[in-house]
């Protein structure tokens, strides 16, 4: 799910958001999408992006549509200006769902977001920067949105930026910011063991 401290932007959003998070921490994923559907259908644009991620993600009690998880994001994008929404777009096109559009067109969704001061956007785009199966690699610029990302106080950068570094042959450094990674994680996981700043992606 998406970083609920965004929320709310419309009244009486909050409470009924949380509701869907305590069925999700529950495990009662069908019944999560439902009261979900209903705020997207009641038109909480909060909630078109979430809409968007549950179609993403395949699951017993809500199959993956691409197409439909297509659509939830372009509503958030075209009603709400979510930089979540492009994010979900750009992560489709990039999992191999062209209709969505081209690399190039997820690069520059993935760019805007970033401009729109969203961490997320900055490590996928750190990311595809770093690997560089479908852009040219760009070490540099990758590194460039690990730190940022890790500014904002994420773990998975720290361990991104490590494995960059280890693949230069930094071993030391790699190391030094594996170590940071699994600290930080151990301290908000403390807290809280759901914080979205243990948001992870697979690489």
């Amino acid at each position: 799910m998406s970083n609920v401290s965004r929320f709310p932007r419309q009244p009486g959003f909050f409470a009924r958001w949380q509701e869907v998070v305590r069925l999700l921490d529950a495990g009662n994923r069908a019944a999560a999408f439902q009261k979900l559907e209903t705020l997207a259908d009641d038109g909480y644009v909060e909630a078109f992006a979430e809409m968007g991620y549950l179609f993403e993600r395949e699951g017993n009690e809500v199959p993956a549509d691409l197409q439909l998880s297509y659509q939830w994001y372009s509503r958030a994008v075209d009603e709400a200006d979510d930089s979540d929404g492009r994010i979900g777009i750009a992560r489709l096109i990039l999992n191999g769902f062209t209709s969505a559009g081209s690399i190039k067109d997820a690069v520059c969704l993935l760019e805007i977001a970033i401009a729109q001061g969203n961490p997320v956007a900055k490590i996928t785009l750190g990311a595809v920067l770093h690997k560089g199966d479908v852009v040219p690699q760009d070490l540099l610029t990758a590194k460039r949105y690990y730190d940022a990302a890790i500014q904002n106080g994420y773990v998975a950068p720290y361990h991104y930026l490590a494995q960059l570094l280890a693949e230069q042959g930094h071993l030391f450094e790699a190391l030094s910011y594996k170590i940071k990674g699994h600290r930080l994680a151990k301290k908000i996981a403390a807290n809280d063991p759901d914080d979205f700043r243990l948001w992870n992606i697979s690489k």
